[in-house]
C-alpha cells in the first residue's frame, strides 16, 4: 500500500499539492520537512528512513499490543514487540529465517503464526519488502506482531459452542425418533382400544337376549306352577321343577343385572382409556413435530457454528 502510494504520486502530473497540517506531527520535524517539501521531494528521500519514523504512528494507530519492527538487509532500525515481549531492540542482526529474513530474501509477503509455547503469547508475525522505488531493490523489511490470545479464545469457545451444539443434536434426533416411536404406539393403542370398545358394545345385543331368555323362563315356570296346582296330587313332582325353572330364572336375572353393570363399567373404563390415549396420541403426534422442528433449527445452529469457526480461523490469518 505505501509503495503504491508513493508511484502513484511519483507519476503525478499536477502540481505538487502541500500535505495537509493535520497529518503533520511537531514531534518529528524530520519527518515534517519531508513532507512539507511536496511529493516529489518526498520521494526522493529513503524509503526505509520513512518506515521507521512512521512506525510509532503506525503502532500507535494499531493498539499499544500490536509489535512493530523496521529492519535493513542485516539489523533492525526499529523495534517495539508490543504485548509479545520479544526480546530485541534497534541494532540486532536479522535472525536467519526469521519473517523479516524471508521478506528481504523473497521479496513477497511473509505471514506465521507462533504459538504460546515459544513466547508465552500467541502471535502472527506478518513481514513486508521495503523496494526503493528508484532502482527496485530491496533495502529493508516492515514486521508487524499481533498478539492473537483473544482469537484464541474465540476459537476455543467456537469449538466448544459447536460441540455442544453436535450433542444436542444427537440428542434431539434420537429424542426426535423416540416421538416418532411413541406417536405409532399411541395410535396402535388407540385402534386396540377402539377395537374393545366395539366388540363390548356387541355384548349389549347377548346381555338383552339373555335377559329375555330369563324373563320367558320365570313366565313358563309360574305357568308350570299354576298347572301343578291345578292337578293337585299328580303335579307335585311337575311343581317341583316348576320351582327350580322359577329359581334359575331369578339366578339368570341377577347375574344377567351383574354382568350388565359389570360390562358398563368396563365400558366406562375402556372409554376414559380410550380418550387418554387420544390425549397421548395427539401430544405424542405434536411432540414428534416439535422434534422434528428442533432438529431441523438445531441443524442450522451447527451449521452456523461451523462457519463461525471457520471465521474465527481466518482471524489469525
Amino acid at each position: 500500500m505505501i509503495l503504491t502510494r508513493f508511484n502513484s504520486m511519483r507519476t503525478c502530473q499536477r502540481k505538487p499539492e502541500s500535505v495537509p497540517p493535520v497529518f503533520v506531527s511537531e514531534s518529528v520535524p524530520a519527518f515534517r520537512e519531508k513532507i512539507e517539501a511536496g511529493p516529489q521531494e518526498f520521494v526522493k528521500q529513503d524509503l526505509l528512513g520513512f518506515a521507521v519514523e512512521i512506525a510509532p504512528f503506525i503502532r500507535g494507530l494499531l493498539g499499544e499490543e500490536v509489535g512493530i519492527a523496521v529492519a535493513d538487509r542485516q539489523r533492525f532500525l526499529y523495534c517495539h514487540s508490543g504485548g509479545v515481549g520479544l526480546q530485541m531492540k534497534p541494532g540486532d542482526p536479522v535472525k536467519e529465517g526469521s519473517l523479516i529474513d524471508l521478506a528481504l530474501r523473497t521479496g513477497i509477503r511473509q505471514v506465521n503464526r507462533v504459538e504460546a509455547e515459544v513466547y508465552g503469547v500467541p502471535y502472527i508475525g506478518v513481514s513486508f519488502p521495503i523496494t526503493d522505488p528508484g532502482s527496485g531493490e530491496i533495502t529493508g523489511a516492515l514486521c508487524m506482531i499481533t498478539p492473537i490470545s483473544r482469537q484464541e479464545k474465540l476459537i476455543a469457545l467456537a469449538k466448544e459452542m459447536e460441540n455442544q451444539i453436535n450433542i444436542i443434536a444427537m440428542s434431539t434426533t434420537n429424542l426426535s425418533a423416540t416421538s416418532e416411536e411413541l406417536a405409532a404406539t399411541t395410535d396402535n393403542l388407540n385402534s386396540n382400544a377402539q377395537k374393545i370398545r366395539s366388540e363390548i358394545g356387541k355384548t349389549d345385543g347377548i346381555i338383552a337376549l339373555i335377559e329375555e331368555i330369563a324373563e320367558q323362563t320365570h313366565l313358563l315356570g309360574l305357568n308350570a306352577a299354576i298347572e301343578a296346582a291345578r292337578v293337585g296330587d299328580a303335579g307335585r313332582g311337575f311343581n317341583v321343577v316348576a320351582g327350580e325353572i322359577r329359581k334359575l330364572s331369578q339366578d339368570t336375572q341377577r347375574s344377567v343385572k351383574e354382568i350388565m353393570q359389570t360390562l358398563h363399567d368396563v365400558q366406562r373404563s375402556i372409554m376414559d382409556l380410550t380418550n387418554s390415549i387420544e390425549q397421548m396420541s395427539a401430544a405424542a403426534q405434536q411432540q414428534a413435530a416439535s422434534s422434528q422442528e428442533i432438529n431441523a433449527s438445531i441443524s442450522e445452529l451447527v451449521a452456523v457454528s461451523g462457519q463461525l469457526k471457520k471465521l474465527a480461523g481466518e482471524l489469525l490469518l
